[in-house]
């Protein structure tokens, strides 16, 4: 089961970090962007063919896990419902599905 941090997939995430937006997105539950790209994780099953996302600070049960994400569209618009954006925030530049590699780009 492939994992990567939040970043990888966000692939323009330590600009997003460098500036004063950075720290005023925050998901529904009051983390922000920053606490994403510090502990954020997407995966992929290999053994259902869907991604995963969550927030992962602890050593408990994750903060935030939504499973069964059928597409990376799918995935773009889920990321766009935990950050309460307007739709399409996450947008496509990079897909490079070799070995479960990934890459979008998070645009203000």
């Amino acid at each position: 089961m492939p994992r990567y941090k939040f970043d990888d997939f966000v692939i323009n995430a330590n600009d997003l970090v460098s500036g004063k937006r950075g720290h005023k997105v925050l998901d529904q539950h009051g983390y922000s962007l920053i606490d994403w790209i510090d502990y954020g994780i997407i995966g992929f099953d290999e053994l259902s063919n869907t991604f995963f996302i969550q927030l992962d600070m602890n050593e408990d049960e994750p903060e935030f896990w939504i499973s069964n994400i059928e597409s990376v569209t799918i995935l773009c618009v889920v990321i766009d419902k935990i950050f309460s954006v307007k739709k399409r925030l996450f947008t496509k530049s990079i897909f490079k599905y070799n070995k479960k590699l990934f890459k979008y780009r998070f645009e203000f």
